[in-house]
């Protein structure tokens, strides 16, 4: 637990970005004006190899499969 979040001393250590996707969806509609030209686009439950679980989208595959290892 951060007691001060104004404390010195963290960092951002960089992360290899290899994971496991744990769920996925494709969405089709655009539930946000901003994404309309992104249709199709994937979100994931993605586990990073380093620990931490996160939910992303995932650019510049076909739609993905669950308990895939995106390179």
């Amino acid at each position: 637990v951060v007691r001060d979040v104004r404390a010195e001393g963290h960092s951002w250590p960089l992360l290899s970005g290899r994971g496991t996707v744990w769920s996925h969806c494709t969405f089709h509609r655009p539930y946000f004006p901003s994404l309309k030209d992104a249709i199709p686009y994937n979100v994931a439950l993605v586990e990073l190899d380093e620990g931490p679980r996160l939910i992303t989208n995932i650019v510049g595959i076909a739609p993905v499969s669950s308990a895939c290892r995106p390179q």
